[in-house]
């Protein structure tokens, strides 16, 4: 899809219409759909290939791999934004991206995937998997704090956005904001051996747990500095925020995969896989209720509500510890 978005965009030009502009994001909603998709046999297959000792560690240097890949590309896209017309320097990155894709595709392909008893019931049809989704929510507790957990941190999410335009309202040139992205990258790129280490070392909830707190800092100072108003310390204050931002993207990545691998049953993995990222889904649209929240009231309002929501986060996560797992699920 990215590779069709691309060859659209360079036969739109400069002045595209309404037909290509329409046809750019059904693509880039079918692309999302398929990730989507995809999503599920990916947890599976990781599941069933690394032993648990290890997940965290794999995923730690896959996003340290992609972190690196990603800094290459930027670099690429930004000579192909010089040297080419606006559309052609866009479709150009986009068709870079469709081929990353494919390469990713056949490696993962490659690879191929270990046997695996089929589950024991697999009878009835889609309506049926849907009312089996709804029995999990409700008698497995510990998918659903999980969930719950997931929702929280969702709300604390929401205040990502403000981060970046409180900076700019206060003094920020442009280098400044490449600046601080280029913090948050760093921090996403150094954190991963430790992530990687607390989830296999420590395990995967206390990975969570540890999430949770620290992923509470970065709205906690943001407010500090607002209430303290020290101008002259902005651009330093706001790359530790940055720093921190950027480990915790990846840490509770980490941290949400390497879980649900862990307590999804291994035969219902696919199943558990769909049906928490299905009930999870609506989490990402709360950055538009963090707007909503901005615009009535003020950015300080928006990092409140994103540290309490870590607060949360983080009471749920630990509210798991006297969960037990079951040895059957529904």
């Amino acid at each position: 899809m990215p590779g069709r978005s691309g060859d659209l965009v360079a036969l739109a030009g400069d002045s595209a219409g309404t037909f290509a502009i329409a046809g750019f994001f059904v693509l880039w909603t079918i692309y999302a759909f398929v990730s989507g998709v995809v999503a599920v046999p990916y947890n599976d297959i990781v599941a069933r290939s690394i032993e648990s000792g290890k997940r965290s560690r794999m995923l730690a240097l896959r996003f340290f791999g992609g972190g690196l890949l990603a800094l290459g590309v930027a670099a690429i896209a930004g000579r192909l934004l010089e040297v080419l017309t606006f559309s052609e320097g866009y479709a150009a990155i986009l068709i870079v991206g469709a081929l990353l894709l494919l390469i990713s595709t056949l490696s993962f392909v490659s690879a191929g995937e270990p046997q695996t008893p089929l589950p024991a019931e697999h009878t009835g049809g889609f309506v049926e998997f849907l009312k089996s989704g709804v029995e999990v929510f409700r008698r497995d507790q510990r998918f659903r704090l999980f969930l719950y957990s997931r929702w929280a941190a969702g709300m604390v999410a929401m205040a990502l956005p403000f981060y970046i335009l409180q900076v700019i309202a206060v003094q920020a040139s442009s280098s400044q904001v490449a600046f601080l992205l280029g913090a948050q990258t760093t921090g996403a790129l150094l954190s991963n051996p430790l992530w990687g280490w607390w989830g296999d070392v420590r395990g995967k909830h206390s990975l969570l747990e540890g999430v949770a707190v620290i992923g509470a800092l970065a709205p906690l100072l943001t407010l500090f500095w607002l209430i303290a108003n020290p101008v002259a310390a902005t651009l330093p204050w706001f790359t530790v925020v940055f720093v921190i931002l950027g480990a915790i993207g990846n840490g509770g990545t980490i941290a949400q995969l390497g879980y649900l691998m862990e307590i999804s049953p291994d035969d219902r993995r696919p199943a558990y896989s769909g049906y928490f990222n299905a009930l999870s889904a609506p989490a990402a649209l709360l950055p538009i209720a963090g707007a909503a929240l901005a615009s009535v009231t003020s950015y300080a309002v928006v990092f409140a509500m994103s540290g309490a929501a870590a607060l949360l986060q983080f009471f749920l996560v630990r509210r798991l510890r006297n969960v037990p797992i079951k040895e059957h699920y529904p």
